[in-house]
């Protein structure tokens, strides 16, 4: 039973977070200075995916590559 109320939990919560950007994003407005970070968004990400992968792509931490 547990199990079952994480999960709805977890649905309710991505529920609302989805929903409040469809009635909320007209509303509201960021300034320069947040816009211009939230572009560097997709190349942090981009980059916190593939460094790992190359650094330790058996997920093991190998100096070899270093070398």
């Amino acid at each position: 039973m547990n199990y079952v109320l994480l999960i709805l939990g977890m649905a309710v919560v991505t529920y609302v977070i989805r929903a409040a950007v469809f009635v909320l994003g007209e509303r509201v407005t960021f300034s320069p200075v947040v816009r211009m970070a939230l572009g560097f968004v997709p190349v942090t990400v981009l980059t916190a995916i593939i460094v790992p992968m190359t650094v330790a792509p058996h997920g093991e931490w190998s100096r070899d590559y270093l070398a």
